[in-house]
């Protein structure tokens, strides 16, 4: 298995366009309405749980995307 050094994502963590969808209701009860693509539970569920193994192997640089607005995250 390779192991980088460092981790860089480049942003774009907000991409769920439907986060209604019938088969993540169960699984992401925080993230069930437009609305909620942005909040702190489908960050989570989107990109910190499935990144979950590659974070944990190396330092991580992040950063915003244009899909990140800073306004939609207060």
């Amino acid at each position: 298995m390779t192991r980088p050094d460092l981790v860089i994502h480049a942003g774009d963590y907000l991409y769920r366009e439907d986060p209604g969808k019938e088969n993540d209701k169960a699984a992401n009860p925080g993230c069930t309405t437009s609305p909620d693509r942005a909040n702190w539970a489908c960050v989570v569920a989107d990109f910190f749980r499935p990144a979950e193994t590659l974070l944990a192997t190396a330092p991580a640089a992040l950063t915003r995307g244009d899909h990140e607005d800073c306004n939609a995250l207060q």
